[in-house]
């Protein structure tokens, strides 16, 4: 005999609940952003990767102010013939900003910009005065 599991709504509503956090939400916990970006530091400069498919270098503006990098960026439609009528758009046309905290200032004038199969690559030189110096104990 079929016997009724009162908590099952519930049950099920918890499992929709995860697959939204799933869609929004990283496995971390964090909400997903773009462009997802990478970051590496060493003593001479910081190297910042971004995920840019479908975008060209003119449709990106790389920023520095101080100790932040901004990535700005947009793109329109598709040109299609101008009787034609869109009849699916998955493809979204997007703008965006991000800013990405720099640890040091940068050397503004040697930031080199390079984008290559839709990875966009900054390098960030250190300003000379906020490099390491040893310093000889005697």
């Amino acid at each position: 005999m079929f016997a009724f599991n009162r908590l099952a709504p519930l049950l099920e509503l918890s499992e929709a609940d995860e697959l939204i956090d799933d869609v929004f939400l990283g496995a971390n916990g964090a909400v997903h952003v773009f462009p997802a970006v990478n970051v590496w530091k060493n003593a001479e400069a910081i190297i910042v990767t971004a995920e840019l498919p479908g975008y060209r270098g003119e449709d990106l503006e790389v920023l520095i102010t101080g100790k932040l990098l901004t990535i700005k960026g947009g793109r329109g439609c598709d040109e299609a013939a101008a009787d034609a009528r869109p009849c699916r758009i998955e493809r979204e046309i997007v703008s965006f900003e991000r800013s990405i905290p720099l640890p040091f200032r940068a050397e503004q004038k040697d930031i080199e910009a390079v984008l290559r199969n839709g990875v966009l690559w900054i390098k960030v030189p250190v300003v000379a005065d906020d490099k390491p110096r040893k310093i000889t104990v005697k």
